[in-house]
C-alpha cells in the first residue's frame, strides 16, 4: 500500500489503514504510517477520503508511549493543514528541530512546523526555540513567522536572533524580507540589529583568514576528514554526497574542490547560511488549500513540483495545486 502511486484509494483501504494506526506493533505502525503519507500526498486537492485519517493520525502523534520518529511521521501523514495545538505536540516538534538532533529528524520537524495552525502562544514557543536551531534550518524555519505577523510575537523572534549565533551569518535580505511584514517599529529595531550583523562581516572574514592560515600550516588527514563526513554528529552524508553515497538534499561533493576554491570551502562549512550555491536556495511553495512548503527545488513541470525536503525526503505537489513559489522567506 505504500509503494502504490493510485490516484485515489478505495474506502476498504482507508479502513484498513485506520485499524493498523491503532494496533500496539510498532513496525506495524511504520508501515501503516508510509501508507498512510502516501494515502494523503495522492488525494490531496481529490477528495476527502484521506482526512477520515487525520483523526487517529493526531492521537497517534499525542501518545508519548510512541516513540519520536512515529509521532513525527503521524503528523507528516496528516491531510491538510496539520492540528498542533496539543502542547505535547508542539514540545515534541521543539526537541526535534534541536541542533543536537539529526537532520533527518530536525528535517521532520521543520516540515510538520510549516504546514501547521500555529497560534500566537504556539508561535511564541517556536521563536523562543531559535537560538537551539542549526543554521541549516534557520533560514527555513524563519518561514513559519511570515503567514501571521503579529507585533508581539515578531518581538519574540528578534530577540531570539539577537541571542543566536547562527543568525550571525543568515543573509541580511531574508531578514529584511521577514520583517517588512510587521508593524512600526519593528523594521527599525531590526535595521539596528543588522548594523551590528554588518560589522560581523569583518570579523568573520578575519577569522576565515586566520583558519585558512592555520589549515596551511597543518597537514590534512583524509581518514580523519572522511570519518567527520560519515559520523553521527556532523551527519554531512545525510545532505551532501560523496561518489555514490550519502544525500542529495545538498551540493554534490565529489569534484567539488575543481568548482570551490579553499576559502569558499572554508566559509561553507564555518558559516553555512552566508550564502547557497544555486539552484540549492530554500523556496517556498504554497498551495490552494493554504498549504506552504519549504524545500530545495527538485522539478518544476507543467505536471508537477518536487521539492527535497530533508534528508533523500521529497514532497511532490500537482502543478495546477500550486498557488505560488518564492524564494525561502523572500
Amino acid at each position: 500500500m505504500a509503494q502504490a502511486q493510485a490516484k485515489s484509494y478505495s474506502p476498504a483501504w482507508i479502513a484498513a489503514l485506520r485499524e493498523a494506526l491503532t494496533q500496539p506493533d510498532p513496525a506495524l505502525i511504520d508501515s501503516a504510517l508510509a501508507a498512510a503519507r502516501r494515502v494523503n500526498d495522492g488525494q490531496r486537492q481529490r477528495d476527502a477520503a484521506g482526512s477520515e485519517l487525520n483523526p487517529v493520525l493526531l492521537a497517534l502523534a499525542q501518545d508519548p508511549r510512541r516513540s519520536t520518529e512515529s509521532r513525527l511521521n503521524a503528523l507528516l501523514a496528516v491531510s491538510g493543514k496539520i492540528d498542533v495545538s496539543n502542547p505535547a505536540v508542539v514540545e515534541l516538534l521543539l526537541a526535534a528541530l534541536d541542533a543536537q538532533e539529526t537532520p533527518t529528524r530536525r528535517g521532520q520537524a521543520l516540515q510538520v512546523l510549516l504546514r501547521a495552525k500555529l497560534d500566537q502562544a504556539a508561535l511564541g514557543k517556536v521563536a523562543d526555540a531559535i537560538p537551539r536551531v542549526s543554521p541549516l534550518e534557520l533560514l527555513r524555519l524563519l518561514a513559519v513567522f511570515e503567514p501571521e505577523p503579529d507585533a508581539a510575537v515578531g518581538r519574540k523572534v528578534l530577540a531570539a536572533l539577537q541571542q543566536s549565533k547562527t543568525a550571525r551569518s543568515l543573509p541580511a535580505g531574508n531578514l529584511k524580507s521577514l520583517f517588512a511584514r510587521y508593524p512600526a517599529p519593528l523594521p527599525d529595531e531590526l535595521a539596528a540589529f543588522l548594523q551590528t550583523h554588518d560589522t560581523d562581516l569583518p570579523k568573520q572574514a578575519a577569522h576565515l583568514d586566520a583558519l585558512l592560515g592555520e589549515m596551511k600550516s597543518t597537514p590534512g588527514d583524509i581518514r580523519r576528514g572522511q570519518s567527520v563526513f560519515n559520523g553521527a554528529k556532523a551527519s554531512c552524508l545525510a545532505c551532501h554526497k560523496i561518489g555514490y553515497v550519502g544525500g542529495n538534499l545538498g551540493p554534490d561533493l565529489t569534484n567539488i574542490g575543481q568548482a570551490r576554491n579553499e576559502r569558499d570551502l572554508l566559509e561553507a562549512i564555518v558559516y553555512p547560511s552566508a550564502s547557497f550555491v544555486r539552484s540549492y536556495e530554500p523556496v517556498l511553495v504554497s498551495t490552494a488549500d493554504g498549504e506552504e512548503h519549504s524545500g530545495v527545488l527538485r522539478k518544476d513541470s507543467a505536471d508537477e513540483v518536487v521539492l527535497a525536503t530533508g534528508a533523500n525526503a521529497e514532497t511532490r505537489l500537482p502543478r495546477k495545486d500550486v498557488a505560488g513559489l518564492r524564494p525561502g522567506t523572500g
